[in-house]
């Protein structure tokens, strides 16, 4: 199953214990850009930093068993991820949770936030393990230690745009699409594991995703914006 983003209702604010397993993350290597841009490349450190930390926090939410809004000491993560550089301000942040077989079990994420990008990635990293899609069937403590796969996705502000059949690129650009209170976004991931062609990607997100009925490349009221992403996925961190 593919990964399929949604967009969170509300700003979820519970915080990460300090991890039981103190990681180094030395020295920063970066290509220089400024940090959020669509330029900009994460270093192999900042990478794994954020991947432990989605681990770290998500594991032991779920061996706690605590209340999604419990807040706990975050003092080691705050401090890390300024040495690091990851106190800015993004785009957006989505944390994705698939079984090594590719089956997606929890996908939240946030646009625009006003947080730095460490405490969107917090954040998000435990609401993506009580998604609401999977109520019947939740992550469990083992199950998250033993089968899952984490990618972290940062993203550019979107980007409104006129003609999305003319403006999309296929495994480039996520989607955003809205209308009269309706709104649905694919991350890029979703167009190239599904195989679709632009047209199907972007009818797609908003027929199914975000319930906008009707030929929606021909409707005046359709809003559409895209992003591109930098997807941080644990499985390809050596």
């Amino acid at each position: 199953m593919t990964a399929v983003g949604g967009t969170p209702s509300t700003t979820t604010s519970a915080s990460a214990s300090t991890p039981s397993v103190t990681p180094s993350y030395a020295s920063v290597v970066s290509n220089g850009a400024h940090p959020g841009s669509a330029s900009w490349v994460p270093s192999e450190q900042q990478k794994r930093f954020l991947v432990d930390m989605v681990r770290e926090a998500a594991q032991g939410f779920l061996d706690r068993k605590k209340a999604k809004g419990a807040v706990t000491d975050h003092t080691y993560w705050t401090s890390a991820a300024r040495e690091l550089g990851l106190d800015f301000r993004c785009g957006g942040v989505f944390v994705t949770y698939e079984t090594r077989g590719g089956d997606l079990r929890g996908c939240i994420g946030q646009f625009n936030p006003d947080e730095p990008l460490y405490q969107v990635v917090l954040s998000r990293a435990l609401s993506a393990v009580t998604d609401s899609r999977f109520t019947w069937d939740p992550i469990t403590a083992s199950e998250f230690r033993n089968s899952i796969n984490i990618t972290v996705s940062i993203l550019t502000p979107p980007v409104t745009i006129k003609n999305p059949l003319e403006e999309v690129k296929v495994g480039v650009h996520g989607i955003i699409v809205s209308k009269d209170g309706h709104r649905g976004t694919y991350l890029p991931e979703v167009a190239t594991e599904n195989n679709w062609d632009v047209k199907t990607f972007v009818t797609h997100c908003a027929n199914r995703k975000a319930g906008i009925s009707g030929d929606v490349l021909r409707d005046p009221g359709v809003h559409w914006e895209t992003y591109t992403t930098i997807a941080i996925s644990e499985k390809d961190l050596h």
